[in-house]
Parts: structure tokens; C-alpha cells; sequence
């Protein structure tokens, strides 16, 4: 009770932000100020699925994320985005994963602060109207962020030391991008190493391209990728390629998007010696009823082959708000319901029906490679079902108040192999955006 009273307490203190400016210049409009800060409460019953241990936890966390834009010249752009974030009463806090019970130290009341780091910090050079380039450290988000995305729900977000390049024009843009995800080789003081030595760096970069085709075909993408590990004995623990279309549109009452991506290389989830021949496809058909409280019907299915390494997703997007499965091995057939009665209000209601694609393997967790469960306990493919309730309020442009319940119930291959107690997740928030 006494966490609820804080957060009613910290919903009121986000209400003055109503006298807030949406994003304001300075300098004659050289500097720009922007804000991303939010509060959210967030509780989880078993979500091992399992009921030896205590898997019940709850906490805040907190991220304010200022965003400073300088423009000495009508051809630079320097972004600079430092984040604030943290567990209340937690020392760690740079991931809401690093939130929990095990934790020894404490930051409040004491004299520690949780962490304060750098999102984004980058330079922009557009020298022309059709090519910009873009160093530093960035956001890279593609598509329905089903491969790549910021996965934003997270307290800390993801983002990329990274350099990119985009050519545009009317109807489509191209972007060629470079990713130095690891550097050991500086690290290790790029001297003598002694066995087994870890020498090497990992990269990844590609290309992506969007064209705006037609009315019903607003976005037709296609990308090609590779990623290159270098680093340990034997090196090459993630050598791959994916290639990959998108496409995404509306007419009348309908709308859809449909992706598919293959894979093509070496990595250690298939084994360092063999060849990688995956693929993952996502598909959504929707109708939207605009007269009736813009109440919409969607229906999504989704596979992925067994080996599938699923990059940097924002899973949460399509898995489930749980948060309990990766992209791989997996096949989900998902009921979308929604209906945003006024601009203020959005509800939505999602019915995700979870299985394997093989029964060679199980299901996986949330980063794609803990496995759930052994395979050879249960011949079902099938997984279970998760159920999402969500709502969301904006009084104003500026300020959102959200809510959320999931529940994921074990059937058939889960419930053999790790239990039967079904998993619960809730979550209450309010964020300032301008």
C-alpha cells in the first residue's frame, strides 16, 4: 500500500508538467531541449514457472532522459542524450533486469546514486538534401523492430556506437550502417595474450531500404545484414548473414504488414562448424471499425526456425508484455483486440497462443538462447497461452498515465517440463515526453 501512496504522490508531481512547453528553442533556435522521463511500478509472480523458489517481486524504476540538440550551422547537428536510470533503493540499476531481491547494496538514503550514463551522442552532417551521415552513439530502429529496435520499454533502452549513412528521396531512403558492438583488442592492451586468447572485435552493419510505393503499400523494405565475431578460441562464434522484406500498408478498413528474414553463416547456437539456414516470418492482418470507437481486429502469426538467431528485437513488441519468450524455435498464432474511443484513451486486448516449431527443441527464453525446459519430457508442441490487458490515458500531448496485466498459463510441453502455476505481470505508469 505504502508503494501505491508513492506513486499516486509521483503521478501529482507529473501534473505540473502540464504547463510545459512541447519541446522549446533556444538561441535563436540553434539549441533544442527536449524530455523523456517516466516512473513505473512493476510487479512479477513466477516467472520461472516453476514453484521451488520465490519468484515474486516487486519495484520501481525510473528514467529521465534530457535531449539536447545544437545546431551551430544549417548542416551540423550535434545530439547529445544523457540517461538517468534506476531501481528505488537499488545501487545497480542500469537495466530493470539488474532489479532484484539478490541485490546487496542500496542507493537510497545512503551516499551512492544509481547510474547516469550517455543514450545517445552523435554528430549529424547533412551537406545536401538527399545524403546525411550520422557518427556516434545512436538509436537504430528498422521496421516493426521485429530484428532491430530500441526496445524502449526497457528502463535503459538500447543504442549503438555506430556510423550511418542515408541517401533519400520523395518516395524512399536508403540507409548504410556500420556497428562496432565489442572491441576486446583495446581492452587487452593490443600486447601479448596469453592462451586462450580473446583477441578480436565484433561488428555488424547492412544495409536497409524503405520505399513508399503506393498508397496501400506505404512501406516496401528490403535489408541485407551481416554480423562478424572475432573474438575468443575458436574465433567466428557469430558469423552471419540475414537478408530480409517488409511490407506495410492500409486501404479502406484493412491494414497488414508482413516480414520474412532468412539466415545464412556460422554461429555457436547451431554449431561453430555448421552451416546456418534459418528464417523467421511475421505476418498481421488487421480491420479498423472507425465509427465504432476505432475498435480494431487483428490477427497476427508468427514462426521461427529452430536455430533462428533473432539480432536486437524489440520482442516485447509481438511476444507478449510478459516478456517470456525469444524469437527461436517458436511458433504464435496472436488475436488483437483495441479501441481508442477519444485521442485521450487507447485499451488493448492481445490472446497470444504459444508453441514450438520442433520438437528436437524447446521453447526459449526472452534473449534467445536459455532453453525452457528439456526437450525429451514432453512430445507437445505446444507451449501455452498469454493473455494482455492495457490501457492508456493522455490527458495531455505531454503526459501519459499507462497500465498493464499479462498473465501467461503453461499448457502442453511448459507444463511437462517446468510446471503448472501460471505467471502474472503488472505494471503502472506515468511519463513526460516534449
Amino acid at each position: 500500500m505504502q508503494k501505491i501512496t508513492t506513486l499516486l504522490c509521483v503521478v501529482c508531481l507529473a501534473l505540473v508538467a502540464q504547463s510545459a512547453v512541447a519541446g522549446f528553442k533556444l538561441a535563436d533556435d540553434k539549441i533544442t531541449i527536449g524530455l523523456n522521463a517516466r516512473i513505473r511500478y512493476e510487479f512479477f509472480n513466477n516467472t520461472d514457472f516453476t514453484t521451488t523458489t520465490n519468484d515474486t517481486r516487486d519495484y520501481f524504476l525510473t528514467r529521465l532522459r534530457p535531449t539536447f540538440s545544437f545546431l551551430p550551422h544549417e548542416q551540423v547537428e550535434v545530439v547529445f542524450e544523457p540517461q538517468f536510470t534506476g531501481g528505488w533503493g537499488e545501487i545497480l540499476g542500469t537495466s530493470q533486469t539488474s532489479v532484484n531481491a539478490a541485490s546487496a547494496a542500496s542507493s537510497s538514503g545512503n551516499l551512492d546514486d544509481p547510474t547516469l550514463g550517455v543514450h545517445q551522442g552523435y554528430l549529424k552532417y547533412k551537406p545536401t538534401d538527399w545524403y546525411e551521415m550520422t557518427l556516434g552513439r545512436q538509436v537504430l530502429a528498422y521496421g516493426d523492430q521485429v530484428l532491430i529496435g530500441a526496445v524502449d520499454w526497457n528502463n535503459t533502452g538500447r543504442s549503438f556506437d555506430a556510423f550511418k549513412s542515408r541517401f533519400s528521396g520523395e518516395n524512399f531512403w536508403i540507409d548504410a550502417v556500420y556497428t562496432l558492438l565489442s572491441d576486446t583488442e583495446s581492452s587487452a592492451g593490443r600486447g601479448a595474450c596469453a592462451a586462450p586468447c580473446t583477441f578480436g572485435d565484433h561488428h555488424f552493419g547492412g544495409v536497409y531500404a524503405s520505399i513508399n510505393a503506393a498508397e496501400w503499400l506505404k512501406e516496401l523494405d528490403f535489408y541485407a545484414f551481416y554480423r562478424f565475431d572475432s573474438v575468443g578460441q575458436p574465433p567466428r562464434a557469430h558469423n552471419y548473414a540475414i537478408a530480409g522484406t517488409r511490407l506495410k500498408g492500409a486501404t479502406g478498413i484493412f491494414d497488414y504488414r508482413f516480414e520474412t528474414t532468412a539466415e545464412y553463416g556460422k554461429s555457436t547456437i547451431s554449431g561453430a562448424n555448421n552451416n546456418q539456414r534459418d528464417w523467421q516470418t511475421d505476418a498481421e492482418l488487421g480491420v479498423t471499425f472507425k465509427e465504432a470507437a476505432n475498435f480494431r481486429i487483428g490477427v497476427e502469426a508468427l514462426a521461427a526456425s529452430k536455430n533462428f538467431i533473432q539480432m536486437f528485437p524489440t520482442a516485447h513488441k509481438w511476444l507478449g508484455y510478459v516478456d517470456l519468450f525469444g524469437r527461436r524455435n517458436i511458433m504464435s498464432g496472436v488475436l488483437r483486440l483495441s479501441a481508442k474511443p477519444s485521442e485521450k484513451w487507447l485499451m488493448t486486448l492481445d490472446a497470444h497462443t504459444i508453441m514450438r516449431y520442433s520438437n528436437t527443441l524447446g521453447l526459449y527464453a526472452l534473449n534467445g538462447t536459455t532453453a525452457i525446459g528439456a526437450v525429451g519430457t514432453s512430445t507437445s508442441k505446444f507451449g501455452g497461452e498469454e493473455i494482455d490487458l492495457t490501457a492508456s490515458f493522455k490527458p495531455l500531448d505531454i503526459l501519459s498515465f499507462d497500465m498493464g496485466l499479462g498473465t501467461f498459463l503453461p499448457m502442453g510441453f511448459v507444463k511437462t517440463n517446468v510446471g503448472n502455476d501460471p505467471t502474472l505481470f503488472g505494471y503502472l505508469q506515468t511519463g513526460v515526453r516534449f
